[in-house]
């Protein structure tokens, strides 16, 4: 995977508190967020055609293997 900068945010209180990983790329734009309520959104936005290469989203299983769930995501980030 190309050099990326990785960021982390815990979003404002609320009933379903989210958390995001961005992750920028030269070549893109990516960010998985995750809800208190075990749903996920996970995207991935190329600059050079300004279009989304990866979208998903679902519901993540307690105890689950994130690495395996977001294994798609990462390999269409280029990694």
């Amino acid at each position: 995977m190309p050099a990326a900068e990785m960021y982390v945010t815990f979003c404002a209180e609320t009933d379903n508190r989210a958390a995001r990983l961005d992750l920028d790329t030269p070549t893109a734009v990516a960010r998985i967020t995750c809800w208190d309520s075990g749903d996920y959104f996970a995207e991935i936005l190329e600059f050079e055609t300004a279009k989304h290469v990866y979208t998903s989203h679902g519901q993540l299983v307690p105890d689950e293997c994130l690495s395996e769930r977001f294994q798609d995501f990462f390999v269409a980030l280029g990694g």
